[in-house]
């Protein structure tokens, strides 16, 4: 039997881009969704506007690794709902401001959706940990 591959955790907390390589497995890609503004970054933060769903942000994993779990904080008070793979929604869990949600689920690709309902809850991502293998 092969050796089971150790877990790597990549993890950043400020943002130039919306849209990047967090490593060489690990990248991800943000979407408008049903946000009422393009995703941005301002001050080092990636802004994902309200909407049902709103702005999104998708982690994909190369192939040949699998994501096993996601740590997105905002600095702002929020609800987010995600994906894996692809697949249903889950239902909306809120977010506090400095806060951090954790998705604890293996999968190539998962996307996570603003689910506030307006400017006073939008997703601004602050924090972005994933761990894969």
């Amino acid at each position: 039997a092969g050796v089971e591959a150790k877990p790597v955790t990549v993890t950043m907390t400020s943002f130039s881009a919306v849209s990047a390589s967090m490593d060489s497995v690990i990248s991800y890609t943000t979407a408008k969704g049903g946000g009422t503004s393009n995703p941005a970054i301002n001050g080092g933060e990636i802004r994902l506007y309200q909407g049902n769903p709103g702005g999104n942000i998708t982690i994909t994993a190369k192939a040949g690794h699998t994501i096993t779990s996601v740590v997105i904080g905002s600095s702002m008070k929020t609800s987010v709902a995600y994906q894996v793979d692809g697949g249903s929604r889950s239902s909306s869990a809120s977010l506090s401001a400095g806060g951090k949600y954790t998705i604890n689920k293996e999968g190539q690709s998962i996307t996570i959706h603003c689910m506030g309902s307006d400017k006073n809850s939008r997703l601004y991502v602050n924090y972005l940990s994933v761990t894969y293998k």
